[in-house]
């Protein structure tokens, strides 16, 4: 929820956006379906919007740092992979990857592991998550949502 109320020049969260989100998960979670179909629900009476009482970005400020460890070791997968996946380079690349791992962000991410094992153990079906092959613009974008 929070990337899409991400500003990526600023890298700031977008108060206005994460509030207008928030208000629609609430709305879906405290009304059922069944009222709705049967338009037993009066929009202006029955719901009332959450204000904008305080800045959620400090709530989101874990979530954000761990997006970012994400983001780069999805780039750093995608790095290794752009000097080969022969089934020669993999227990190279797997290792190039834990010893980045260790020595750039001291601490082992799980399941970005799993997810190197997989596309440089060559199973072509994971490719897509790192945009193997495409151009930076395709490769960017793809890797942030994977993230």
């Amino acid at each position: 929820m929070s990337e899409l109320c991400y500003d990526k020049e600023t890298l700031e969260i977008l108060d206005d956006k994460l509030w207008d989100i928030k208000n629609k998960v609430d709305f879906i979670f405290r009304y059922p379906v069944k009222l709705l179909k049967r338009f037993e629900f009066d929009y202006d009476l029955n719901f009332h919007s959450a204000s904008k009482q305080e800045s959620l970005n400090n709530s989101l400020k874990p979530i954000i740092s761990n997006l970012h460890l994400y983001y780069a070791a999805l780039l750093k997968i995608r790095d290794i992979a752009d000097s080969g996946l022969k089934k020669a380079n993999a227990e190279k690349n797997i290792e190039l990857f834990v010893e980045w791992m260790e020595d750039e962000l001291d601490l082992f991410l799980g399941l970005e592991y799993s997810l190197a094992l997989e596309i440089f153990g060559g199973n072509s079906k994971f490719r897509s998550m790192i945009k193997f092959c495409a151009n930076k613009e395709a490769t960017v974008k793809a890797l942030w949502g994977t993230a």
